[in-house]
């Protein structure tokens, strides 16, 4: 009786076995060097009908949303201690204001309405070398002059989830990030938080009076 059950119910399990879907891998997440050739593209248009700087710069700021983790950016720069230390509100200030910096002195090499649009070279394959992170290199030309000028501007990725997002800029070898971090954290311990959105603040808006 016992057989005869088994020989009966063998093909039902054999059939759902069949048919049940298989669960899939998780998607490797996009090469990133396609977020930087979309920023570069979307800033090439906006560069082309920007009116004046302001306008410029703020286009960029959105586009670098896109890509920039700011978060993961605001903690390289400071330091994951001096950044856990920070409040909930005081990282939305900090954020906010070094952001805003950032942007400005990214933005610095792009003119509006250029009389030559600038050009972007790869150098090199997207370097996944390290687990979680990702390098994206690349040299922007622009022209001053008439004079072709490049600057080697490369994007080092953190990969959050399934998506990188950029936590450094690294212009000619200098890091954004770690060119900050000594000044910044020295302002902190001295003066205190205030003092170091003040300072953030007031770099910023030098840089917006050029």
């Amino acid at each position: 009786m016992l057989r005869r059950l088994f020989r009966l119910a063998l093909p039902i399990v054999t059939a759902l076995s069949v048919g049940a879907p298989v669960a899939s891998a998780a998607a490797p997440p996009k090469d990133p060097r396609r977020a930087v050739s979309k920023a570069y593209d979307a800033i090439q248009k906006k560069s082309a009908t920007a009116l004046n700087k302001a306008t410029l710069n703020a286009g960029i700021t959105k586009i670098l949303d896109e890509v920039v983790d700011w978060s993961a950016f605001s903690a390289k720069t400071v330091g994951q201690t001096l950044w856990g230390e920070f409040t909930p509100d005081q990282k939305a200030r900090f954020l906010t204001a070094y952001k805003r910096l950032i942007t400005k002195k990214y933005a610095g090499r792009f003119k509006p309405k250029p009389t030559k649009p600038f050009e972007v070279q790869f150098r090199g394959k997207t370097d996944t070398s390290k687990k979680g992170a990702a390098v994206v290199k690349t040299t922007v030309f622009t022209y001053d002059d008439g004079k072709r000028v490049g600057v080697d501007v490369d994007y080092h990725f953190v990969l959050t989830g399934a998506k990188y997002g950029v936590r450094d800029i690294v212009t000619d070898t200098v890091s954004r990030a770690l060119s900050y971090r000594k000044k910044f954290k020295l302002i902190y311990r001295k003066r205190g938080f205030e003092a170091l959105v003040a300072r953030i603040d007031k770099n910023a808006n030098k840089r917006t009076s050029k």
